[in-house]
């Protein structure tokens, strides 16, 4: 009988938020780009795209796995209040994806992928 160890990842990924950017689109508002920062992989992203299916309050936010940013808009009217509260927002998604790719084994048929 052979034993193998598994390997167990624990995501501690976090918002950047020195990284924050915002570029005004006019009437339409500003859209920002945040990066993230910590181990971001294949695992991580299908976590994030799962939460978020899940979540209708994470729709705004688009995540880049290419760039690790994640990029939202807030409207003309949103004043810098609104845009914390979004950071913030995002920082609490990030936690549960965090924790989603924490405890996600993939099952013995799952083969390995590049992307998701």
């Amino acid at each position: 009988m052979t034993e193998t160890a598994e390997t167990v990842t624990v995501y501690d990924v976090a918002v950047d938020h020195g990284t924050l950017k915002g570029k005004t689109l006019g009437s339409q508002g500003t859209r920002y780009s945040v990066g993230l920062k910590g181990l971001v992989d294949d695992r991580w992203a299908r976590s994030y795209r799962l939460i978020q299916m899940d979540s209708t309050g994470f729709f705004r936010f688009r995540f880049d796995l290419g760039n690790q940013t994640v990029s939202f808009t807030a409207r003309a009217e949103d004043g810098a209040e609104e845009v914390i509260q979004l950071v913030e927002r995002l920082d609490t998604l990030v936690k549960l994806v965090n924790r989603s790719a924490s405890l996600w084994t993939p099952g013995p048929e799952e083969p390995p992928t590049d992307g998701f």
